[in-house]
């Protein structure tokens, strides 16, 4: 009654289909942005943009517990505040080759 090809079913991927799809989207969505502003402001600026925005109206409300910090981390994440690999090689790939890297 069905057939099931349980070869391509149970196979191993490198990134579930939830995740392709969320990265898909996310990349259409910064596409769009880029062509609307002629590549002025993009997809990660944006979100900088709304989570300090964010974690400093939670300051000012002095939700100082979890809202604020939060934000203001993820937005510290975003641009790389708080790590020490390095640039983000997204990032660098968009102005040219990462170092050590041939391209």
């Amino acid at each position: 009654m069905f057939d099931i090809d349980f070869d391509s079913a149970f196979r191993d991927s490198a990134a579930p289909a939830v995740t392709e799809a969320a990265v898909r989207s996310f990349e259409t969505a910064d596409h769009a942005l880029r062509r609307w502003t002629q590549n002025q402001i993009d997809m990660r600026g944006v979100l900088f943009i709304l989570l300090l925005a964010g974690g400093v109206f939670q300051l000012l409300r002095r939700r100082l517990d979890a809202p604020a910090p939060t934000l203001l981390w993820y937005a510290g994440d975003l641009i790389g505040l708080w790590s020490n690999r390095g640039p983000d090689p997204v990032i660098a790939g968009l102005s040219g080759p990462v170092s050590g890297q041939t391209g």
